[in-house]
């Protein structure tokens, strides 16, 4: 513990925030009502002057400058108050000896100061809260939403426009055209997720200082900013999914087209919100993102064949959601139409190993993918601490 943080424990909770700032201007060695701007706040003020005394050597001046004053006098007073309250309250129920002859205004004070856990708002209480004003206000700023809807709006036009009514031809020839338009349909969403970083970098000083006040804990925000940006995404990615299945003119449930397309956009987030969080700052994460989705192209089952992948790199195939979220619309648009490819009457699903696969299995593995992603990036944010003091 420094000298300043012992000054701070001695000086209590018992005063106002502006009696304190007036004191500490007019009282304490070294400092001027001027230093005090208009952009810092009562609390950041008096943090940074006291971390100033500490860095000059001043905060032994500034105890035995407390120690005299009559702001001292007047804590102690409010202490002993506190205390012969607490006596009272305590005789009335009949439990005096609880708070007896050991109990100083000291020992009171300390034992409320030396808690184990801290003051935090009711987890409900702040969730409703971010949600009535920053989700609302969110929904109705252009620069929040123009990230999250033009590109999605803009390639699923591409996809409609260059697939049109191509959907409902089966034959060997159109093979590799659906299944590249199933492939893009699938990989999309996780590129799409570079446009949700800045949300997490940019608000890095705010998260911290918020969770610092107590405002809201880790889990509390993480779960606000997911539902901030998948509430929204439930109607425009349902619009898009309409067009897209029956322009193209596609096969198979409809459900699970948008399903898939949603669930992977929501992996997509979360992987985001992972990567902003561990990452130092906003140019490693535009790093890391990207780098890490296309790996995961080549290992979706679509640029090479199972097969064909060497042994070595078998593994990540299992743990690329991208293979669950393409091959679930695979199977999805071919199982009852699979063409057969070769002579030797192997078919298409065959070759890519989806024959005999549950189709609705893989979009649960895309949500055992959300929810792992989802822990790791409240692990993140809780644990991981980019500010420097």
């Amino acid at each position: 513990m420094t000298d300043t943080t012992r000054y701070l424990s001695r000086v209590r909770v018992l005063t106002t925030a502006v009696r304190l700032v007036q004191y500490a201007a007019t009282s304490l060695p070294g400092v001027t009502p001027k230093e005090k701007d208009s952009g810092h706040s009562d609390i950041e003020w008096l943090i940074d002057v006291f971390t100033e005394a500490d860095r000059r050597g001043d905060a032994v001046a500034f105890a035995d400058v407390y120690e005299t004053s009559s702001l001292k006098k007047a804590c102690d007073a409010s202490t002993r108050a506190a205390v012969a309250a607490e006596k009272t309250r305590r005789r009335r129920r009949g439990s005096e000896e609880s708070l007896a002859d050991g109990v100083t205004t000291q020992s009171l004070a300390d034992t409320k100061l030396n808690t184990t856990s801290s003051t935090v708002t009711p987890g409900w209480w702040a969730f409703y809260v971010m949600l009535k004003y920053r989700t609302r206000k969110n929904y109705r700023d252009p620069e929040y939403l123009g990230p999250r809807l033009g590109d999605k709006i803009f390639l699923s036009f591409i996809i409609t426009t260059l697939y049109l009514g191509r959907g409902n031809d089966f034959g060997a020839d159109n093979v590799i055209n659906i299944s590249s338009a199933l492939f893009m349909w699938s990989t999309l969403p996780a590129f799409g997720a570079a446009a949700y970083i800045p949300q997490i970098v940019l608000e890095r000083s705010l998260y911290m200082r918020e969770r610092a006040d107590g405002l809201y804990n880790p889990l509390t925000y993480v779960v606000a900013k997911i539902c901030d940006e998948m509430l929204l995404l439930v109607f425009v990615t349902l619009c898009i999914a309409v067009v897209v299945f029956f322009a193209v003119d596609l096969a198979g449930s409809f459900w699970l087209f948008w399903l898939t397309y949603y669930i992977t956009l929501g992996n997509g987030i979360v992987l985001a919100y992972l990567v902003a969080a561990a990452a130092p700052n906003m140019e490693a994460a535009n790093a890391i993102l990207p780098t890490y989705v296309v790996t995961l192209l080549f290992f979706a089952g679509f640029l090479i064949t199972p097969e064909d992948t060497p042994s070595y790199w078998k593994w990540y195939s299992y743990v690329d959601l991208m293979k669950y979220a393409w091959g679930a619309l695979m199977i999805n648009q071919w199982d009852g139409n699979d063409p057969v490819l070769f002579a030797g009457g192997e078919t298409l699903l065959e070759t890519y190993e989806l024959d005999d696969v549950n189709k609705w299995g893989y979009v649960g593995y895309l949500l055992l993918f959300f929810c792992a992603f989802f822990v790791l990036a409240f692990l993140a944010l809780k644990h991981i601490n980019h500010s420097k003091r």
